[in-house]
């Protein structure tokens, strides 16, 4: 009698331990959602029907692989299967075409919050200058659109690293990501289409992956493209950005809004930089498939994309007036005709290549190397 009741309490442990760690650890490997739960998303009708009830739910079947047999009479013959891929953790949260994907989904890796655990903003209050708290030498993005000036302080992206907003005609999306330094600025219009950008909480190459509210495709936010779902290789826009501290913003610019930290999210601790000195430190994080070795990795720099190729140079090495570089080739280094010209005025830097203008971002060296890795081409100043 007493056996039987340490063997029942045993199994009420084992019970009780089992339902804990699947409601409290979202981000763990183990997957005991229902299949009745993913049978209405698009994806859901991929996911194995088996009965087996071991099997893998993040487990998708797509297209058919082919395997060669022998037959007892030494003839060969081909048969289908289908072709397994194993989807990122919690990937039941998204109802998206998974099978549409332009990365090895096992490169998708989990950031820490679930998905919108960082909440983007869309539409928030911009305040003037004068009724700011920032401290003058926090850094931020700054917008010119429409003859309107924004200026989007980290205090306040730390906590949401996406910002949807709108100045007259232009649907923009402001984002940022710590963890590469990344700066860009993308129109949010699609052919007919404004999009409406959420955090995923999923990172790839140490980067933040977007998606969109309406087909919840991933997007690469320093490869400037989705590269899961609906959308999967349709690029962004990129719009002009400069990243400037709020001391240059007040000085040259003192008609500027500015991001509020009333964002409706108050817990947040806006000042506090959750990441300490990480942008200060050599290692990364999370595992990334290159580093490059010509900077150390968190030199932030100004990448300027064009049609051919991508241009990079270190943000800390533009001197203030204007300067001429000659561009070396992106297959050799040798090189070329065309001369990049930068200028600096009080923080505000423009490019331009052969006289054309072209917009630019920030972002780590690292996070340059890996996403130009086919197309980077290192400017010396």
């Amino acid at each position: 009698m007493v056996r039987h009741y340490i063997i029942f309490l045993i199994i009420l442990i084992l019970a009780g331990f089992t339902y804990w760690y699947v409601s409290h650890d979202s981000s763990s490997s183990f997957s005991f959602f229902s299949k009745n739960a993913v049978s209405d998303t698009p994806a859901g009708d991929a996911i194995s029907n088996s009965n087996n009830s071991n099997e893998d739910s993040n487990l998708l079947y797509s297209g058919n692989s082919a395997s060669i047999s022998a037959s007892p009479d030494g003839s060969l013959s081909t048969q289908e299967s289908p072709k397994q891929i194993r989807l990122p953790r919690n990937a039941e949260e998204f109802v998206t075409d998974w099978r549409n994907s332009s990365i090895d989904l096992g490169a998708i890796l989990p950031g820490g919050p679930l998905k919108d655990g960082i909440p983007a903003l869309t539409n928030p209050e911009m305040i003037p200058l004068s009724r700011t708290k920032t401290s003058n030498d926090t850094l931020g993005i700054f917008v010119e659109f429409e003859h309107e000036r924004r200026w989007y302080g980290y205090d306040v992206l730390l906590y949401h690293e996406v910002v949807n907003d709108t100045i007259g005609n232009t649907h923009f999306a402001i984002t940022y990501c710590p963890l590469c330094g990344s700066a860009l600025v993308f129109d949010r219009t699609q052919s007919d289409t404004v999009h409406e950008f959420g955090v995923s909480g999923w990172l790839f190459e140490s980067n933040m992956l977007m998606y969109d509210k309406a087909t919840e495709s991933l997007w690469s936010q320093a490869g400037a493209r989705a590269i899961v779902g609906e959308y999967n290789s349709i690029e962004l826009k990129m719009l002009p950005l400069q990243v400037l501290s709020l001391a240059q913003v007040k000085s040259g610019y003192s008609d500027t809004l500015i991001l509020s930290r009333e964002t409706g999210h108050e817990n947040r601790l806006y000042g506090y930089n959750p990441y300490g000195n990480y942008d200060e430190r050599e290692e990364i994080i999370y595992p990334v498939s290159y580093e490059g070795d010509s900077f150390p990795a968190k030199t932030l720099m100004v990448v300027i994309p064009r049609e051919r190729d991508t241009l990079a140079v270190p943000l800390l090495d533009i001197s203030e007036g204007t300067t001429s570089h000659m561009i070396p080739s992106s297959n050799t280094s040798m090189l070329t005709s065309d001369t990049l010209t930068l200028k600096r005025e009080n923080g505000v830097v423009t490019a331009s290549v052969n006289s054309v203008t072209y917009p630019h971002y920030v972002s780590m060296y690292f996070s340059f190397a890996i996403h130009h890795l086919d197309d980077g081409v290192l400017v010396a100043l």
